[in-house]
């Protein structure tokens, strides 16, 4: 009887003799990040912007070219004490309650236009719109206008005796790149900037102390008058008056020249009534005329 013979099922093939690949060492830089966070012809909007003169950028600026869409009509601004800030805050406010609540000296007129530093650092540019005939508002002025064209920086001259800025612009129109403007409406960024900040009605706390002073005056008396003297002093003399002007709170926002207010001496004065009054000038020592 012949013996068994064993027949082998499968050959050995080259790639069951192949060695095994060895791990890779850890590479870090395999998890990079490499984009941008944005995605693709998706625009990032913008939030609140500073808001400063062209000057205190101290870089170079373009103002936007469109001046109808991204320059404001004149608006009124006011400067709040905000506690535990260093600094006062701008506040947009109503004309009529400007007028009636503040001294003419705190209220503050002018336009805002969106500009923008080198490399879309955005920001609302104030543009001066009232005493144009002042040097430097007219420097300033003449500034923003050039910088809706070139790369414009506006530095003060008063170092040099001169009550002016001087504009210089880059002589190269690609020494930075195109500024890419926001498809915000000017109002969106000015609502953005301003939320929070802005005096609409009476009932506002701000601006303080006069604002709150006069909430609280106004709930309890019908009618206030305030005072104001003006004097002249002579070395070695006692104070001599000058003038006095007397208003109610409603016709805080007349001017004494403006108002028919004509020369009375102080010690003359009458008590003012509601919606009058009453300014006090001397002609000659001793006497007053009466207008």
């Amino acid at each position: 009887m012949s013996k068994p013979e064993l027949v082998p099922t499968d050959k050995p093939t080259t790639e069951a003799t192949d060695s095994i690949a060895k791990p890779e060492g850890f590479d870090l830089d395999r998890f990079k990040s490499k984009r941008a966070a944005a995605m693709a012809n998706v625009e990032t909007l913008l939030d609140a912007l500073p808001v400063h003169t062209i000057a205190q950028a101290k870089d170079f600026v373009r103002l936007h070219p469109e001046e109808d869409k991204y320059w404001s009509s004149e608006l009124c601004f006011v400067n709040v004490p905000i506690k535990g800030s260093k600094r006062d805050t701008l506040h947009l406010i109503e004309e009529e309650l400007a007028m009636r609540f503040l001294p003419s000296a705190r209220i503050q007129r002018f336009r805002l236009a969106l500009a923008t530093k080198p490399y879309d650092v955005f920001f609302l540019c104030q543009v001066p719109s009232q005493n144009l005939d002042n040097t430097y508002n007219a420097s300033n002025l003449k500034a923003c206008e050039q910088a809706k064209t070139f790369w414009t920086q506006a530095t003060s001259r008063r170092e040099e005796g001169v009550e002016a800025y001087k504009a210089t612009f880059t002589r190269d129109d690609n020494a930075f790149p195109a500024p890419k403007w926001p498809s915000q409406s000017l109002a969106e960024l000015i609502e953005k900037t301003f939320a929070g900040r802005m005096i609409n009605s009476e009932d506002h706390p701000g601006p303080a102390p006069d604002r709150g002073a006069a909430i609280v005056v106004s709930k309890n008396f019908g009618t206030i008058v305030v005072a104001d003297f003006e004097y002249e002093v002579q070395p070695g003399e006692l104070p001599n008056p000058l003038c006095c002007t007397c208003w109610t709170r409603t016709s805080a926002t007349c001017a004494p020249s403006a108002c028919g207010a004509r020369n009375y001496w102080p010690q003359r004065a009458r008590h003012s009534t509601p919606d009058q009054i009453l300014c006090l000038l001397p002609t000659a020592r001793g006497q007053s005329s009466r207008a």
